[in-house]
């Protein structure tokens, strides 16, 4: 007998449409922080790029969604992400006004860049 498969079988988290976006670009926008656990739970990639090299934490910067861009980056999202066209996560956020994102962001960027040893 042929057993039936369930949704939970069938489903992707990481499909992505024609722009190379899955949904947690979407739910990243949204900043539905419940949808967001529960799609990384099921294994989706918080490092995902789009087409354009937008990762779900582009989008989340971009509208402000503080609190999915602290899920996000406790997922493992790569803050240091720069799109095709070289923008960086703070850049998303200074664009559309998201000053104190874009601070976050910037203090990140500082941060790692004095936490490298020094090149001979």
């Amino acid at each position: 007998m042929k057993s039936k498969k369930n949704l939970r079988d069938e489903f992707n988290p990481n499909y992505t449409n024609k722009l190379g976006q899955n949904i947690l670009h979407f739910l990243a926008h949204d900043g539905d922080v419940t949808a967001i656990d529960v799609l990384i739970a099921a294994g989706a990639d918080p490092n995902k790029a789009d087409c354009d090299g937008m990762t779900p934490l582009h989008f989340a910067a971009l509208n402000g969604q503080v609190d999915a861009i602290g899920i996000l980056l406790k997922a493992g999202a790569n803050p240091d992400a720069v799109t095709k066209a070289g923008l960086t996560i703070a850049d998303m956020a200074r664009h559309k006004d998201h000053g104190e994102i874009a601070i976050l962001f910037e203090h990140i960027e500082r941060k790692r860049k004095n936490m490298l040893p020094p090149t001979p």
